[in-house]
């Protein structure tokens, strides 16, 4: 994701329900870079009339012909976040700027400063050591509950079509999930939005990055996944909707698509 952006460029961000346009220059490439990897896997830009949040990109990004699922793919790597759950990064954004007083830009800039975020999807922190690490950082003294609220505003849903759609091709391929998540989001997904049912269920396996201690784009994990159900790159694709991750993959010759957009699983396997 990082090498598809030039030291300026632009960028659309959610503002009320509007659009607003703003200049992002070298010294906020961290900053950038932070908000494409983050939350989930989500890659939050540019909203969508349903308030989903995705990164625009060319055709060109989805080299995979999904005509290829006849002929010799045997192997579905999904992701979870943007692609299987629906989400807003922006409302966490929000919902800790709320709960700090600060600027929501402030928030995000507090981010890029620390590296908990992506040691607690490694599973290198509890979840109390995260909450603690959330109070140090926005110099907040909020309930554990609070800070979970504000945490997993973003997940927006989890539509009972895609669950019905995972379950028929667990008949027809084998289906794995592949998420860089952490104890509290997976607990509420499977809580809140699978009314405390598993969410390993509608996958052949499921892989977690903080029950794995790795996470994407470090290609380790999609080695991780090939060795150990013993598949070979060229007969698994890979879906994402964070185009490092999906670059990662490609470059150990898995296939790849890159997904755009919340509904376009549909649009592939219809």
């Amino acid at each position: 994701m990082r090498s598809s952006w030039r030291s300026s460029t632009t960028a659309t961000w959610p503002d009320t329900g509007t659009r607003k346009t703003k200049r992002v220059n070298a010294i906020n490439q961290h900053f950038i870079s932070f908000i494409l990897t983050a939350f989930l896997d989500s890659v939050a830009k540019i909203p969508n009339k349903n308030n989903y949040y995705c990164v625009h990109r060319p055709a060109h990004y989805n080299q995979f012909d999904v005509n290829q699922f006849s002929r010799g793919i045997s192997t579905i790597i999904f992701d979870l976040g943007g692609v299987i759950v629906d989400l807003s990064p922006q409302a966490t954004a929000d919902a800790f700027a709320a709960l700090a007083n600060v600027p929501v830009q402030q928030v995000f800039k507090a981010y890029t400063l620390n590296p908990d975020f992506n040691s607690f999807e490694k599973g290198e922190l509890t979840e109390s050591d995260f909450r603690n690490a959330i109070r140090r950082i926005f110099s907040v003294e909020a309930s554990d509950a609070e800070i979970d609220h504000c945490w997993n505003a973003m997940l927006l849903g989890l539509p009972s079509a895609k669950l019905d759609l995972l379950q028929k091709l667990m008949g027809d391929y084998n289906t794995l999930l592949l998420s860089n998540t952490n104890s509290i989001h997976l607990d509420y997904i499977e809580d809140r939005m699978l009314a405390k049912s598993s969410l390993d269920r509608f996958f052949n396996k499921a892989y977690y990055s903080h029950k794995i201690g790795m996470r994407k784009p470090d290609t380790e994990i999609y080695q991780h996944v090939l060795k150990e159900n013993k598949l070979l790159p060229e007969q698994t694709v890979f879906m994402d909707d964070n185009i490092e991750n999906i670059l990662a993959a490609r470059s150990i010759g898995i296939e790849t698509v890159h997904i755009t957009h919340p509904d376009m699983i549909f649009e592939i396997f219809n």
